[in-house]
């Protein structure tokens, strides 16, 4: 009698093991589909977001790089430079950067500035590829000899606008046309 119950507790211990290794439901499985969807759907846009947002950073402080080099340029020649090429600067230009026609374009956005001769030089950087909802946003940087300030623009209602409101505040409309001072 003492054997027998021992065997019918292996014989049970055998049955639950079966079940164990058998692995998941199809109803199980589908609920962790459906939570790393529902996470995916969230994080997704937050990423894009983000990584837009870097993109933009990156070309701000470039842009203030090439600004300050320029206005060293200024310091020592009097003016800034009459065309836009890399000799000119005094920072060290990535290898991935194109110079063509006084522009310079690297990554997603490109640099070109204007007002020479009035001393109101505007360092200009627009994006030359537009966000994932089709804004586009740039950047007036202007030289230090003509107040120094940075401007973020961009249209309203758009995603390049709540990148530009990251970086300041509210300074004027033209338009459709929002613009953001740094």
């Amino acid at each position: 009698m003492v054997r027998r119950c021992f065997l019918d507790y292996n014989l049970y211990i055998i049955l639950s093991m079966k079940k164990i290794i058998n692995g998941f439901t199809l109803i199980e499985l589908l609920v962790v589909v459906l939570i790393i969807g529902i996470l995916a759907a969230v994080a997704l846009p937050q990423y894009t977001k983000a990584a837009e947002r870097g993109k933009a950073s990156e070309a701000l402080i470039m842009g203030k790089a090439i600004r300050d080099s320029l206005d060293r340029y200024a310091l020592a020649n009097g003016a800034w430079p009459d065309t836009f090429n890399p000799d000119d600067l005094d920072i060290s230009v990535p290898p991935n950067a194109s110079f063509t026609g006084g522009v310079m374009k690297l990554n997603r956005f490109s640099y070109s500035y204007s007002g020479l001769g009035t001393g109101k030089n505007v360092l200009y950087v627009p994006s030359t590829k537009p966000l994932s909802d089709g804004s586009v946003i740039w950047f007036d940087i202007y030289a230090v000899s003509n107040s120094g300030k940075i401007h973020c623009n961009a249209v309203s209602g758009t995603r390049a606008e709540q990148i530009c409101k990251t970086y300041g505040k509210f300074d004027a409309v033209s338009g459709t046309h929002m613009r953001y001072r740094l």
